[in-house]
């Protein structure tokens, strides 16, 4: 019995000794992989804030030249409007109004050949002035159409701009 014992016991002392081996408590962190970790994390917040830097940088640029073809666009508008504002008719339609009523009454033959080439005169003008009229209210058309189509981009490069920085306060 006494060897069945000696062997259970050096059975029971064999296990346990096995048992410590394998049970050892984990080795504990070592400090370079914690700073290889952060400096890793470092690395990548720095790459990403340069990363919006750039982009920043480019949207500022963009919305600069942005800026610079809306002002062109209304210097342009606003010259065709002050063109077509000069271009007023009115005039001419009352003295072709004043000559039509002076060939209706009695008029030396001097004077009616005189009313007639002022007014043939007269009409040419008017249909110049008309037709100059008609190509500036196109081009004021476009131009409107422009200057809208330029501020929506720069509308939308603002709106880009503003969600790099409130994705830059976000971090």
């Amino acid at each position: 019995m006494t060897k069945i014992a000696f062997a259970a016991a050096l059975g029971l002392l064999m296990i346990a000794a096995s048992e410590a081996v394998f049970t050892q408590p984990p080795p504990s962190p070592n400090p370079a992989d914690a700073l290889l970790t952060e400096v890793r994390a470092l690395r990548t917040d720095l790459n990403q804030a340069a990363s919006a830097s750039i982009r920043t940088q480019l949207l500022v640029a963009r919305l600069q030249l942005q800026e610079q073809r809306i002002n062109t666009v209304a210097r342009q508008l606003s010259d065709v409007q002050s063109q077509l504002m000069s271009t007023n008719v009115a005039p001419m339609e009352t003295r072709m109004r004043q000559l039509e009523r002076m060939l209706r009454g009695t008029l030396s033959d001097e004077e009616r050949t005189s009313a007639e080439q002022e007014m043939t005169e007269l009409k040419v003008g008017l249909e110049e002035t008309q037709r100059r009229a008609d190509a500036l209210t196109a081009q004021e058309a476009t131009l409107t159409n422009a200057f809208s189509t330029e501020q929506s981009r720069w509308l939308e490069l603002s709106q880009r701009l503003d969600q790099i920085e409130r994705d830059i306060t976000r971090r």
